[in-house]
């Protein structure tokens, strides 16, 4: 998963995550509001440090740029009551979901990165591996030339039985995670059961053409 998925200005999205399943809700209201960035705009880090410095939240909500709108939302919540919950829950819920879903991204990341520390083959599927097919369908491996190798994402229906665990319950304990952590008994629409993902990107019918590069890419990618 690229940078985006963590955010390029502010890369939180996979600590609010985390916070969340963890059920630190203090922590992924702290992240999202306060959290400074050198990579975020000057304008944007001093509404953060007034945010942090705040001596109430209804005289900070109206200096705040509209853009600042998840911001605004939460210091809204709170002031109205401290509860860490509901202030979450003003989140829009495609947010709330994407906040869990980057942080199953990026326990993804580190399961290939240490894979390939390993030295596992992260190319060629063999006996015993998760597979997609020609169709995008999942199954195990049968020796099919079109098959890609398939990695797990983690969720609370999290299947173990692949190469990867190894990796996987190594991260996951160093995280402080668990896998029945992923169902969020507090927000339960945003729990996530898992899944598999291709371990590479397959790149198709590849051909340029003067200044013109032209390709296809497998279901779910995308090239920058």
């Amino acid at each position: 998963f690229g940078y985006q998925r963590f955010g390029s200005r502010r890369p939180i999205t996979h600590l609010v995550g985390k916070a969340i399943v963890q059920k630190n809700y203090q922590q992924a209201i702290d992240f999202l509001l306060t959290y400074s960035s050198k990579y975020d705009t000057e304008e944007n880090n001093h509404y953060r440090r007034l945010i942090s410095e705040r001596k109430s939240d209804s005289e900070v909500i109206k200096q705040l740029p509209k853009s600042m709108d998840i911001e605004i939302a939460i210091l809204k919540s709170l002031a109205k009551s401290d509860d860490e919950i509901t202030a979450i829950r003003s989140i829009p819920l495609q947010m709330r979901r994407f906040y869990v879903q980057a942080y199953q991204s990026y326990i993804f990341n580190k399961t290939l990165s240490l894979a390939f520390d390993y030295g596992e083959d992260l190319l060629n599927p063999k006996e015993g591996d998760v597979c997609f097919d020609r169709n995008y369908m999942l199954g195990k491996f049968q020796n099919d030339p079109h098959q890609r190798l398939a990695v797990p994402l983690v969720g609370h229906s999290y299947f173990p039985k692949t190469r990867f665990d190894f990796y996987i319950q190594k991260i996951l304990k160093e995280e402080e995670i668990s896998i029945q952590d992923f169902f969020i008994k507090d927000f339960q629409e945003i729990s996530i059961e898992g899944g598999f993902r291709n371990s590479l990107i397959q790149c198709n019918n590849f051909e340029i053409n003067n200044d013109t590069v032209k390709f296809n890419l497998s279901r779910g990618s995308y090239a920058t």
